[in-house]
């Protein structure tokens, strides 16, 4: 197993000045709203919005009077129904949805306001909804009721969920000291419903969200710089660090789809070979991360357990761009938009820094190197019509070494992943967008190396592994919404080529033999396999009512590679109830189906063809309940997973992490006649303010296989898991820690003494490791001097430097006073202590 120890010291930061910028005239008419703010905030200004009512091609009217800049803008923002509100803090604003029939309310100065909040289609009370007035804020009761007292009578904004937020400007006097009431009422927004159960959405830019981590930014929590790896933290996740992709609920990780911008990346990882550490993506390229553990839409298909959808940045100004050095990788980023507003542009560069951390490590492990590269272009045609071509490309070239004088394990693994698509999309008449995409990716992956054991083993073995892919894409998606009733439908096929040269020679060591494994190995595969695939879906959700809202789905699946042809139908249901304004109810079943693609043929353990789709039944019900006053969310959710058609896998339940598993004495074949997995997952999160974010999260469950006849726990099930974390926000600092426990994995028990020829099988899977433990923080200082800034940071994982056993490993002593052997055991660590410490710089 390849572990590391960097040893780093981090200085202390010296506070920095900053002074206040001059307030040009800026010009706003006729202009993108996008580049009128980039150009307000140079000046000094600081906004807060959702990109849900600020919309990136959205352009002002008409140019105002000469005046004063907040005046002006507040007068253009007017005639596109906008309203900016300030902030509780100097020089911010908040740009809310805003009523131009709403006449702008006069009320006398005065400490105390009242009022009265109701639904806009029904007139019914609004409890729950948060006012907030200067530096007050309040919570309307069941009556929809709300009573604050204010020094700072700025302006009134009213918000809830899945309605619109709604602002009254308020104009102060010294006249009177009486109380004032209002009468507001809030438009539901249908679009705000969200039906899917086992969501959580991540993102980079704040965007309003209503789940787990939602603005808890990917670039403020210990992740090291990998987007990815926050996935982690969520309720769901099965891991021990090793990986950028944990298990989702039971499964393994090759069920989850990985989308960015809607392609599909076949493998999203860099070090694919040794467990997938890193995300084959910059995180500067990514603007959110919606994840479904479980009951996903009818538009994702092909996997069976969870769903990872990338949205790509987006420019906000005409130029940005950031530079990151750290231990980990240097990268630089920039994106931009075309001065006319029509286009806009993004690219990003990375490389990993650890062959350069590895030569000076204790132990030499090898020279693990890797790059990545993003490019993306987007062009409007008119207002409807706009196209965006993109390319990815990610590159590894690692030699990894774990022997000390030549016994042990060498590899060699060499891949290039390379992504290129075109996407039109097209706004028809109202309601109704298309979405036409096209995309083509080539693998390349070679993969050598040599395994030699002592005495008494004696193993030893070799492995040449080349292979080759080509995939073509292409999709046609239509959503249509009208008067409550929103429908997609969606068709595509995908062509797909490939090639394997595959050849593993050699003798397994003679623990195999003890264990009840074959010793001889000798494998030679050459397949070309070639074949396509296709799907069409369709899916309405319909809002009977405003309390109730139902998604149901079917898609078709169709797949001809290798010798037989394969079609899958999946029917999916999901429905959100309101018991009340601040609980909600989901539920969601529906047939999950994963097939084999091409690159997914087990040629590493002498499987020459595809296996049949494997299946699964999901069954999900969840409860949210909110209580706004004191910044409190509870989600609790109950989960039953019935895997059936399982396909033949193969497994090292002693010991996973080494760099050659076909090649290793505890590799088994795993025939499961079905699976199970189910558990409950609780979940707080506290925001009491913008500026911290905390959440804690629990979770019960098993994930077991069938196996002849009797159900065996797999290897990474938990069966209690507590996560946690807690991100804080200043204007200059930013601090973050999460916490990590659960069960130990699952392990093999071996005797202490077998005899000499004898074979003991053992029960596999059927001991516990010690729990697993990890604490995470991350601390940064941020110096501004518009429009640069520069971060400092510092991130350690494993800080409390737990020794977390993630395998066992097994040697065979010869016993001198009898014929048999003696099989010591040897726990082998995780990750110790692993600091590190960054620079980045930011233009905007």
């Amino acid at each position: 197993m390849v572990s590391a120890r960097c040893l780093v010291a981090f200085l202390a930061l010296a506070a920095g000045l900053q002074g206040d910028a001059a307030e040009p005239p800026i010009p706003l008419g006729g202009r993108l709203l996008l580049e009128v703010l980039a150009d307000y905030e140079k000046a000094g200004y600081t906004f807060i919005y959702s990109t849900e009512l600020v919309r990136r091609r959205a352009r002002l009217a008409d140019e105002p009077p000469p005046g004063d800049p907040i005046a002006r803008l507040r007068a253009a923002l007017a005639g596109d129904g906008l309203r900016l509100q300030p902030d509780s803090r100097d020089g911010v604003y908040r740009i809310v949805a805003g009523d131009p029939g709403l006449e702008a309310t006069r009320l006398p100065e005065t400490t105390r306001l009242s009022g009265r909040i109701t639904d806009a289609t029904t007139g019914r009370p609004l409890a729950g909804a948060r006012v907030e007035v200067g530096d007050a804020t309040a919570t309307t009761g069941p009556d929809g009721r709300f009573t604050l007292e204010t020094h700072r009578p700025q302006g009134l904004l009213a918000s809830r969920r899945g309605y619109g937020p709604k602002t009254v400007d308020i104009h102060g006097s010294t006249e009177s000291r009486h109380p004032h009431e209002l009468t507001l009422t809030l438009e539901p927004i249908i679009e705000e419903v969200v039906v899917a159960a086992s969501r959580y959405r991540i993102g980079r830019h704040g965007r309003l969200s209503r789940h787990l981590i939602d603005d808890a930014l990917v670039d403020n929590l210990p992740n090291g710089a990998d987007a990815l790896r926050v996935v982690n933290k969520l309720p769901g996740a099965r891991t021990v660090g090793v990986s950028a992709i944990p298990h989702f609920r039971g499964g393994l990780r090759d069920e989850t789809l990985v989308l960015f911008n809607n392609v599909e990346l076949i493998e999203p990882v860099h070090l694919r070979d040794f467990h997938g550490p890193f995300t084959g993506i910059d995180p500067r390229a990514i603007d959110a991360i919606d994840v479904y553990t479980g009951g996903f839409p009818v538009r994702y298909g092909t996997r069976m357990s969870g769903v990872l959808d990338i949205a790509p940045a987006e420019p906000a100004t005409d130029l940005a761009a950031a530079l990151t050095l750290s231990l980990l990788n240097a990268g630089a980023a920039a994106l931009g938009r075309l001065a006319d507003g029509r286009g806009d542009w993004a690219l990003t560069a990375r490389r990993g820094n650890l062959d350069f951390v590895a030569e000076r490590l204790e132990r030499q492990i090898g020279t693990p190197y890797f790059h990545d590269a993003y490019g993306r272009f987007t062009w409007e045609f008119d207002q409807r019509t706009h196209v965006d071509a993109g390319l990815i490309l990610y590159d590894d070239d690692v030699e990894l070494l774990d022997a000390v004088n030549g016994v042990g394990e060498h590899a060699f693994s060499g891949y290039r992943n390379t992504y290129g698509w075109a996407q039109l999309r097209r706004q028809g008449s109202p309601g109704v967008d298309t979405r036409t995409l096209i995309s083509y990716a080539t693998i390349r992956h070679g993969r050598t190396g040599s395994v030699t054991h002592g005495a008494p083993e004696g193993g030893r073995g070799a492995v040449d592994d080349r292979r080759r892919f080509r995939i073509l894409d292409l999709t046609q998606q239509a959503t249509f919404a009208r008067e409550g009733v929103s429908a997609e439908l969606g068709v595509g096929a995908r062509l797909a080529s490939g090639r394997y040269d595959y050849l593993a020679t050699g003798r397994r060591a003679a623990l195999a033999e003890l264990i009840g494994q074959p010793t001889e190995l000798q494998m030679d595969v050459r397949a070309r396999p070639e074949g396509w695939s296709g799907h069409a879906y369709g899916s309405v959700q319909i809002v009977p009512w405003r309390s109730l809202a139902i998604e149901a789905g079917l898609r078709w699946d169709r797949q001809d590679i290798g010798h037989r042809a394969y079609d899958q139908l999946s029917p999916r249901l999901a429905a959100s109830l309101e018991l009340d304004t601040s609980t909600v109810l989901t539920f969601a079943a529906g047939s999950f189906f994963q097939p084999q693609g091409i690159h997914e043929l087990q040629v590493e353990d002498g499987v020459s063809h595809y296996q049949a789709p494997q299946t699964a039944q999901h069954f999900i019900a969840g409860l949210d309940r909110e209580y706004p006053s004191m910044g409190l969310q509870i989600h609790v959710e109950a989960y039953l997973k019935r895997f059936t058609k399982l396909k033949q896998r193969f497994e090292n339940p002693l010991n996973p992490f080494v760099l050659l598993p076909e090649l290793a004495p505890d590799r088994i074949r795993v025939d499961a006649s079905a699976a199970r997995a189910r558990g409950i997952e609780i979940t707080l999160r506290y925001r009491p303010s913008d500026r911290m974010n905390a959440w804690l999260s629990y979770s019960r469950a098993e994930a077991a296989d069938r196996v002849d006849g009797r159900w065996r726990l797999r290897r990474w099930n938990q069966a209690h898991s507590f996560s946690g974390g807690v991100v804080w926000t200043g204007d200059r600092w930013t601090a973050a820690a999460t916490l990590l426990w659960h069960d130990g994995w699952r392990t093999t028990d071996l005797p202490a003494f077998v005899a000499a020829g004898a074979t003991t099988p053992p029960a596999w899977n059927g001991e516990l490791l010690p729990a697993f433990a990890t604490l995470d923080v991350r601390i940064s200082r941020t110096w501004r001097w518009r429009p640069h800034a520069v971060t400092i940071f510092a991130e350690c994982s494993n800080l409390l430097n737990r020794a977390n056993v993630g395998a066992v490993e097994y040697t065979l002593l010869d016993d001198p006073r009898q014929d048999d052997f003696a099989l010591v055991a040897d726990p082998r660590g995780l990750f110790p202590v692993v600091p590190t410490i960054g620079l980045m710089w930011e233009y905007h």
